[in-house]
C-alpha cells in the first residue's frame, strides 16, 4: 500500500517473466527441464566439474560426443513478439523458441529457443561475425531473420 501511495504500480509475472528473459536465465518447465542437460542450456559454467556429482559421468561422455540441442539467445528486427512453440532454423538445423517477449527497454522482441546441431551452424557464428547460415523464425507462417545474441540481452553501461 506504502509503494502504491507513493505512485508506485503493480507488478506481477509477466514483469518477472520479461526481467529474467532480459537476463537469459532460462525457467524451469519452459526452458529447461529433466531432459535437457546444463551443456545443451549454455549453463556448463555452473558445473562444478572438480568435484564428485550425480551424473558427472553423463555430462563428460556428452562434453566429449556432442549435445542434442543446443540453446540460442537472439532478437528480432522490430517489435514481433517471439511466442513459445514458434519454430526455429539455421541451415540445416531447426528448432522451437522456448520463451518470447517484447523488450521495451531494447525496443525490439527477444528471445530464447533450442536448435538442434548441425555441422552448418554453431551457436556463436553471427555473434562473432559469420553471416552464415541465418538464424529465422516462423511467424504466422513466415520466416524471418532474426539475429544472434549473447546474453544478457541487455548489458551494464
Amino acid at each position: 500500500r506504502a509503494l502504491l501511495a507513493a505512485g508506485g504500480a503493480p507488478a506481477a509475472l509477466g514483469a518477472r517473466d520479461l526481467l529474467r528473459l532480459e537476463m537469459g536465465y532460462p525457467l524451469w518447465g519452459q526452458d529447461l527441464d529433466e531432459d535437457t542437460s546444463p551443456l545443451e542450456a549454455d549453463l556448463a559454467w555452473v558445473v562444478e566439474w572438480d568435484h564428485d556429482f550425480v551424473g558427472k559421468k553423463a555430462l563428460r561422455r556428452q562434453y566429449r560426443k556432442g549435445v542434442a540441442k543446443s540453446q540460442v539467445a537472439f532478437e528480432m528486427k522490430g517489435r514481433r513478439i517471439p511466442r513459445t512453440g514458434y519454430p526455429l532454423r539455421a541451415g540445416g538445423s531447426v528448432g522451437t523458441v522456448t520463451s518470447g517477449n517484447f523488450s521495451p527497454i531494447l525496443g525490439k522482441g527477444i528471445g530464447l529457443g533450442y536448435l538442434a546441431p548441425s555441422p552448418v551452424f554453431h551457436r556463436y557464428s553471427q555473434v562473432d561475425g559469420d553471416p552464415d547460415p541465418p538464424l529465422e523464425i516462423e511467424i504466422r507462417g513466415e520466416w524471418e531473420p532474426v539475429t544472434l545474441s549473447s546474453t544478457p540481452f541487455i548489458k551494464k553501461g
